[in-house]
C-alpha cells in the first residue's frame, strides 16, 4: 500500500500576480519496489536541434503541444498486480482510507511509461510510424510525398509539418 500526499503550487504571471492555485494528489512512488522496466524514452537534444534546423531550412510549420493530465489518463494494465494507495488523512477527516488504483497517477514509477505507450498507440492510429532510430520520433507520410514529424518528450510534442493545415489537423 503506497502513501499519497497533496502537492500545491501557485501559478503567477510575469508581474507576480496569482493566476491560479493548483493542487495535485500524488502517490509516493519512491515506496515502490524498483523495477528496471519502468521507464519512458525521451528525445535526444541533438535530434530536436536537427529537426528545428530542417524545419527552418524547408520553411516548415512548427507546433508545440503540452498534454495536460498526461500521467493520469492511462489505465493500469489488467495483467499487472493490483496497486493500492492510502489517501491523505486530511482528505478523509482523519480516517484511514485505502483505494485500489485503476488508472495511473502522478508519482507512480510506471506513469511515464504507461503514458508513452498510450500516446504511441494514438499517434500510430493517426497514421504516424515510430522511427527505428529513435522511439520518440514519429513520422507521417502524405500522398504528395511530404512528411510530418512528431518528436515526443515526456508529455510535450514538437510537431514539424509541411503546412499550417496539417498542423491544425494534428491539433484537432
Amino acid at each position: 500500500i503506497l502513501n499519497s500526499m497533496w502537492t500545491f503550487k501557485v501559478k503567477r504571471d510575469t508581474d507576480g500576480n496569482v493566476i491560479k492555485w493548483k493542487a495535485r494528489l500524488v502517490v509516493c512512488g519512491n515506496e515502490q519496489e524498483e523495477d528496471s522496466g519502468n521507464y519512458a524514452p525521451t528525445i535526444h537534444n541533438e535530434l530536436v536541434r536537427l529537426f528545428l534546423a530542417l524545419a527552418a531550412a524547408s520553411d516548415a510549420e512548427i507546433g508545440t503541444y503540452d498534454i495536460t493530465g498526461a500521467f493520469v489518463s492511462e489505465p493500469l494494465p489488467a495483467d499487472s498486480p493490483p496497486m493500492y494507495m492510502r489517501l491523505p488523512k486530511a482528505y478523509t477527516q482523519g480516517k484511514e482510507v485505502i483505494v485500489r488504483l485503476k488508472k495511473s497517477l502522478y508519482g507512480l514509477r510506471e506513469a511515464p511509461r504507461l503514458f508513452y505507450n498510450g500516446l504511441s498507440k494514438q499517434l500510430e492510429a493517426q497514421g504516424f510510424k515510430k522511427s527505428m532510430f529513435d522511439p520518440c520520433l514519429f513520422i507521417k507520410s502524405f500522398p504528395d510525398g511530404s512528411k510530418q514529424f512528431a518528436l515526443v518528450h515526456v508529455d510535450d510534442i514538437l510537431l514539424i509539418s509541411p503546412s499550417h493545415t496539417t498542423v491544425q489537423a494534428f491539433k484537432t
